[in-house]
């Protein structure tokens, strides 16, 4: 279990982002959420808390795919960041089709912690929180 004060949830899917809010209601969770309903907007998000000093979150739910780019090209983008501050971010690969990506090689990016399958649970993500 990780202990969560920020958490990113990066999907562009509202009833899964609904299912993981009402999970964190369930379960008191009092820390900041941020959402982000592509890539390009987490992106956006991390770069402005790196440039402003901002602690980064302590888990991002993060979806594999979106109509214009994968949950890749954050994870690109994600281990160009400072080594010391991968550590502090863990990542939860959420995916509907887990056969089209090679879910071992996406255990090994910095960073990703576990792989999830949509439709994910709610013991699934208290278990993260």
């Amino acid at each position: 279990m990780i202990k969560v004060k920020k958490l990113m949830i990066v999907d562009d899917s509202l009833l899964d982002i609904h299912l993981v809010e009402r999970t964190l209601e369930i379960n008191d969770f009092g820390g900041q959420i941020v959402i982000a309903d592509t890539i390009s907007d987490a992106v956006s998000e991390m770069a402005k808390w790196l440039t402003n000093g901002q602690p980064l979150p302590d888990l991002i739910l993060l979806d594999m795919f979106y109509p214009k780019e994968t949950a890749m090209d954050f994870l690109n983008y994600f281990e160009g960041i400072d080594e010391h501050l991968q550590k502090t971010v863990k990542i939860a690969v959420i995916s509907a089709t887990k056969p089209l990506f090679d879910q071992d090689e996406m255990l090994k990016r910095p960073g990703v912690v576990r792989i999830l399958d949509k439709p994910f649970s709610y013991n699934q993500i208290s278990d993260l929180i």
